[in-house]
């Protein structure tokens, strides 16, 4: 201003437009703000709508129109937003009023205009989540004394379980044999008679479905069982015996009686073979296995020990012990010359576990009566060696004695094994006849304790117990690494329960994505406003003096500068020459756009805050000085010095061309201050901070509602739809995991 002695006068002129159609380019304020509240936008895309504007924290008001920008201290969250770690957060207004302000001086050639130096910012919120330590519980259950049983056993001698497999020749030369045996079911049973006795019937001619070749080890478990079962009690037991081993003499005539036994132990639809029961096999032949021994080649069922196998593995049995072998045969040709072939095989069968020629007779005695009985005994001797017990003992707490005579006499540990519930007792220490035998043992006892260890390292000062769900006070307990220690021992079957969170790190600082200005960093944690924290800011970190507890929201906002601003916009009059930007009174290095009416300045020059003057020779008459946008109504104020510009004649607005117009006669030179506001519309949106925006996720709210209806270019997010003034985008990227 220039200044005249004493009389100085101001002379301010207010303007009153009309409705002015909204300016909807993001162009460049070419003006110097007078509030804090200024936003600004882009300087290097003065004619595009993608923006990202500086938040007012405050509402915009002028006569007639009220507009609130949005900021995010006000921002409504729309509740379909999760909580996720590691995100940022930006909202945005679709529309601002911006305070526009240049200063002039028209002289008799220069006019002259100032710029303020300013960096582009915006304000931030980060988003964190404390890390959730997984709650651990682990279950215990206290030890108990456990339960004494005692199983009492009488040595039953001859009344055990046996099964009798007896297999018979069929082949041609059995006619006689068989007759012979036909009546010796009793000779048979005689020393087992009180036993719980079964005996199956099947003879040495295997049968097969048809289509299946009997000769191939792929006939293995085909053969059909045609076999006659006979149990104790059965009324019509000595005929069903008689019948089932005068079994015809039409059979193969290569005898096959170890496979034959086999089918006939695995009898499929018949219990042959009972749990627990002692196994007697008998073969009646006047030949060897497979005729003379030779006759089944190299299949599996040509050697004994196919059926010694399945005895002892698959069945279970021990022989000698609870099985045996038995035979009516030839022993030799010389002891039995009716005999198509002797039977050596089979004699080694007899005598597997025994003594030898214990277990067979011949075949060609006048009567097998002898035989029968002797071979009734060696069975005999087998029975009841082993006892089923009620339970299945714990481990090392079963002890045996034995009462005879009124006299209890303990047991030798090596003397009797324990398997699963079956006592057995070892060959030779069998309990003699009538005795009674004790079993005591303990059942479901359990080690008490009086600590507990965690599969897990609990984080400190996480672990409750809970004992038969009462809460265990702290003092009741304590914990050393994994090891909880009770001070007094829980009871007998207690039920315990320790909960635990897992020793897993908490965060007590977080990164900021980018760098925040001094004094506008405000953190909340769980939703209350701490102060409690210091800024790291070699690690651009905040770090928590009062670490949050698992699962708490951590917000961070702050102010950070997006960029520098070198481009402004400018009033330049038409046709105007020699420009000069000065520093006070040093030149500053610039270009000038007078297309755009903008001055870049060199990088190297900028300072926040710096006010340089713009100096260029304007040309004689009408000079046109443009502006940034439509004034609003009511908001035009033009202050200047007394001089020759009249408002309303020689100083006019353009409304077409949006310019102030001067036809001032210049005499003097005349200060000009314009200020008035104009309305900015976004469409597009760009959140800073994200270093790779392809990975990681982006979700969108316009005015509160989750939208899909939009474009995105990296982290520029253009809306697919005209945006209604006053309204509010909100942008949540979530970081890669």
């Amino acid at each position: 201003m220039k200044f005249w002695g004493a009389k100085v006068l101001h002379k301010s002129v207010v303007l009153s437009l009309g409705v002015l159609a909204f300016h909807t380019a993001c162009s460049n304020s070419s003006f110097r703000s007078t509030s804090a509240q200024t936003v600004t936008e882009d300087p290097a895309e003065p004619a595009s709508e993608d923006a990202t504007p500086e938040i007012p924290e405050v509402p915009l008001q002028d006569s007639g129109v009220t507009t609130t920008p949005i900021g995010t201290s006000i921002l409504d969250v729309p509740p379909i937003l999760k909580e996720v770690p590691d995100s940022l957060f930006s909202a945005f207004p679709t529309s601002i009023l911006k305070d526009a302000e240049t200063r002039f001086t028209l002289d008799l050639k220069d006019v002259s205009t100032t710029v303020t130096l300013k960096d582009k910012r915006e304000e931030k919120t980060d988003n964190f989540t404390q890390n959730t330590r997984l709650i651990q519980t682990e279950p215990f259950t206290q030890g108990t004394p456990g339960e004494t049983k005692t199983d009492k056993f009488t040595q039953a001698g001859k009344k055990g379980l046996v099964d009798i497999l007896v297999v018979i020749d069929n082949s041609g030369s059995m006619q006689e044999e068989q007759a012979n045996l036909s009546s010796k079911l009793d000779d048979l049973l005689v020393a087992i008679k009180d036993a719980d006795w079964q005996v199956s019937v099947i003879n040495t001619s295997p049968v097969v479905p048809a289509g299946v070749n009997m000769n191939n080890a792929n006939s293995e478990g085909k053969e059909l069982c045609v076999s006659t079962l006979i149990r104790k009690g059965d009324a019509t037991a000595a005929a069903d015996f008689a019948r089932a081993v005068q079994a015809g003499v039409s059979g193969n005539g290569n005898e096959q009686g170890i496979r034959q036994a086999v089918v006939g132990l695995r009898c499929p639809g018949k219990t042959v073979v009972r749990p627990m029961s002692t196994v007697a096999v008998l073969i009646v032949s006047d030949e060897d296995n497979c005729s003379n021994g030779n006759g089944c080649g190299n299949l599996p069922w040509s050697n004994e020990s196919y059926l010694i196998n399945y005895v002892q593995n698959t069945l279970g049995r021990t022989v000698g012990k609870n099985a045996g072998f038995y035979g009516i045969v030839a022993p030799s040709i010389a002891a039995c010359q009716t005999a198509g072939n002797a039977a050596p095989q089979y004699i080694r069968l007899f005598n597997t576990g025994s003594t030898p020629g214990d277990n067979y007779g011949n075949i060609c005695d006048a009567s097998y009566a002898t035989t029968l009985t002797r071979i009734s005994n060696n069975i005999a001797l087998q029975l009841d060696s082993a006892f089923e017990l009620s339970n299945k003992p714990d481990a090392g707490t079963l002890s045996v004695s034995i009462t005879s005579g009124g006299v209890e006499t303990p047991v030798n540990p090596g003397d009797y094994t324990l398997t699963e519930k079956t006592l057995k007792f070892a060959a030779g220490k069998e309990p003699a006849n009538g005795s009674t035998i004790n079993a005591t043992y303990k059942l479901g006892a359990k080690p008490l304790f009086k600590s507990v260890t965690l599969k897990e390292d609990p984080a400190a000062n996480t672990v409750s117990v809970k004992v038969d769900g009462a809460q265990l006070a702290p003092g009741a307990f304590t914990v050393t690494g994994r090891v909880v220690t009770f001070a007094t021992q829980p009871a007998a079957n207690a039920k315990i329960s320790v909960d635990y969170r897992q020793n897993t790190p908490l965060i007590d600082r977080v990164k900021l994505a980018s760098v925040p200005l001094a004094g506008t960093l405000k953190v909340v944690v769980n939703n209350v406003a701490t102060t409690d924290f210091v800024f790291n800011a070699a690690a651009n970190q905040v770090v928590l003096n009062q670490i949050p507890a698992d699962g708490q929201k951590i917000d961070v906002s702050y102010t950070t500068v997006v960029e520098q601003i070198l481009t402004y916009s400018v009033s330049i009059a038409a046709g105007s020459i020699n420009f000069r930007l000065l520093d006070g009174t040093t030149p500053v290095k610039h270009t000038v756009d007078l297309v755009n009416n903008t001055i870049t300045i060199d990088k190297a020059a900028f300072e926040a805050g710096k006010v340089l003057t713009l100096v260029y020779e304007a040309p004689e008459g009408e000079r046109r000085f443009s502006l940034d946008g439509k004034p609003e109504v009511g908001t035009l104020n033009i202050q200047m010095m007394e001089g020759k510009c009249v408002f309303g004649d020689t100083l006019k607005i353009d409304e077409v061309t949006n310019e102030l117009v001067a036809n001032c006669p210049i005499t003097e030179k005349t200060d000009f201050i314009v200020t008035y506001k104009y309305k900015v519309q976004f469409k597009s949106f760009t959140v800073n901070g994200i270093p790779d925006p392809e990975k990681g996720t982006f979700e969108v709210y316009y005015d509160g509602a989750f939208t899909t209806d939009y474009t995105r270019e990296g982290a520029k997010i253009t809306l697919g739809f005209d945006p209604e003034d006053n309204k509010k985008v909100s942008i949540r990227y979530t970081f890669p995991e």
